[in-house]
């Protein structure tokens, strides 16, 4: 998505400061035109290539692409400037840590994280830094085969999962950053090096608390990968329970991106099946570069002829606008009408009042026409607008593959039409 405001630039670029880049690039990031920002600050980086702001910018961007040897590369030479105004060494070692502990360099990560125990992910990488102790220097590769596993038949996408020769019910969950464990399983499959890992969010921002330990063995349809960080949760925050009730028996486990991006997955609901396989095979066609905003991937999606972004989450029951996705909205809040339901989340709660109706929603290769959605609140650092979440109740209509940072949806059959779509 390019927006008109990267010509900013035009006729007065020999007097821009780094700070006109900046700024302009940070507009052009809160109106969701990544490419625009991207190019911006890519012409900063030509004028002022050692400029603290610009740096710092240009490690956000590429982070928010998963570029993390890019990103790195920003980070260490940030960390070789003779002066900082804007951030503190201690936190830019941090920032290495994490990138490093998130590539799987785990070895490598534990002296920036303990040198970047400060701020507010303190608690965070105190945390992982103790438990590198555990882990190995570097991840292990995986050994790829292509494998299909069954999809159960619930409301989101499970498989069953290995865990040292217990199996388990897992749900993969696109919108997830880490795989997660309620405390009863975690206690039944041994993982080890538990720590207080402080507060995390959820996919809709809100925070709650959760520890960190190392799972020994993962087993998924016969791929197996070993030693992996993961967070532990209670039980009651899985249990997908809600004043009216729930599920008697939820799954307890949840594999987020930090296992699901190290495959291409091909999610084919038609068929009930999953399969994983060596990434970097996507198939020619209509992909959509995804990008890392606040821990979730988002996508591009054209909704009533207006460019957004949406949330890719397996673990949502409901699609949903947000706040920001109904204000971009052609009509807004005249088109809002009153609605009442319980959406299942992995929070296990949630009312909504409020829904939009007779919506046409474009990505890659499907489209959606007559869709309702309700509005949903969501609390976001407005950095990088999310204007709404694609859930499981319009993806089960599509073959959705995921590689590499990309996303691909692909029409199985025939999708969901509502006969008030006048379009």
């Amino acid at each position: 998505m390019i927006g008109s405001g990267c010509a900013w630039w035009i006729g007065r670029a020999e007097v821009a400061s780094s700070l006109d880049y900046v700024s302009a690039a940070t507009d052009e990031l809160h109106k969701g035109h990544f490419d625009s920002a991207l190019d911006v600050l890519m012409r900063a980086r030509g004028r002022f290539p050692r400029d603290e702001a610009v740096l710092r910018w240009n490690v956000e961007v590429h982070r928010m692409q998963r570029q993390y040897r890019e990103a790195l590369a920003f980070l260490l030479e940030l960390s070789r400037a003779e002066h900082l105004h804007t951030v503190t060494r201690r936190e830019v070692a941090g920032q290495i840590g994490d990138l490093l502990f998130e590539s799987g360099d785990y070895g490598r990560s534990a002296h920036f994280l303990y040198s970047g125990v400060s701020g507010p992910a303190m608690v965070h990488r105190r945390a992982k830094a103790d438990i590198t102790l555990a882990l190995p220097y570097i991840r292990p590769q995986i050994d790829y085969r292509p494998i299909d596993a069954k999809l159960v038949a619930t409301i989101w996408p499970s498989v069953l999962c290995g865990f040292r020769g217990k199996d388990r019910l897992c749900i993969l969950d696109t919108g997830s950053t880490m795989s997660t464990l309620s405390r009863s399983v975690a206690e039944l499959v041994g993982v080890t090096d538990v720590r207080d890992f402080g507060m995390v969010r959820d996919s809709l921002g809100r925070k709650h608390g959760a520890h960190i330990g190392v799972l020994k063995s993962l087993s998924m349809g016969g791929v197996k990968l070993s030693v992996l960080p993961v967070l532990v949760v209670e039980d009651e925050r899985l249990a997908l329970r809600d004043p009216f009730g729930g599920p008697e028996n939820p799954p307890m486990v949840v594999l987020g991106l930090d296992v699901l991006s190290r495959f291409r997955v091909v999610f084919d609901f038609s068929r009930e099946v999953v399969r994983f396989d060596r990434p970097g095979g996507m198939v020619p066609g209509h992909a959509e570069d995804s990008l890392l905003v606040e821990g979730c991937l988002v996508f591009p999606m054209r909704v009533d002829a207006v460019d957004m972004w949406f949330i890719l989450d397996t673990a949502s029951s409901h699609s949903s606008l947000t706040e920001a996705g109904l204000a971009a909205l052609p009509g807004g809040e005249r088109r809002v009408v009153p609605d009442y339901r319980r959406p299942k989340s992995l929070a296990g709660r949630g009312f909504i009042s409020r829904k939009v109706e007779s919506m046409v929603l474009q990505s890659s290769g499907v489209r959606f026409a007559g869709v309702e959605m309700p509005v949903v609140e969501r609390l976001t650092s407005g950095v990088f607008p999310v204007h709404g979440v694609l859930g499981v109740d319009l993806l089960r209509h599509c073959r959705l593959t995921i590689d590499s940072g990309r996303i691909l949806l692909e029409q199985v059959g025939s999708l969901p039409s509502a006969k008030s779509d006048k379009r």
